[in-house]
């Protein structure tokens, strides 16, 4: 547990001696050990919960993938063909945060590239 002991610090004589340097560093210190206890406990709790929603997601995908897709090939364009082609692009640009999963941090040189004209 986390202890504040502001009565051991000493009170400054003047006001040119006034620094709040200590007050402030101890202060992000109790902070950051605050956040990495609370993250840590979320991080645990919420892992399954974000892997089981992730998959079920997927799976959902690949069933409307496979449940709509135009069998018939008779050279007739129908409603169902232009849905799966719709539907294809939107999960072709949806692969595109599949390497997000793989890198939590982006090299600064290929967000350069990626964002260059």
């Amino acid at each position: 547990m986390l202890k504040i002991d502001m009565m051991a610090r000493e009170i400054p004589s003047t006001s040119s001696d006034l620094s709040f340097a200590p007050l402030i560093e101890g202060n992000k210190a109790i902070m950051k050990e605050i956040m990495r206890k609370r993250s840590s406990k979320q991080s645990q709790s919420n892992k399954f919960k974000v892997d089981y929603l992730s998959y079920l997601l997927l799976g959902f995908v690949l069933f409307i993938t496979i449940a709509t897709y135009p069998y018939q090939t008779e050279g007739k364009v129908t409603l169902q063909h232009v849905w799966y082609s719709g539907w294809m692009t939107a999960v072709a640009t949806g692969a595109g945060v599949i390497p997000f999963f793989f890198i939590s941090q982006p090299n600064k040189f290929w967000m350069g590239v990626s964002n260059g004209k």
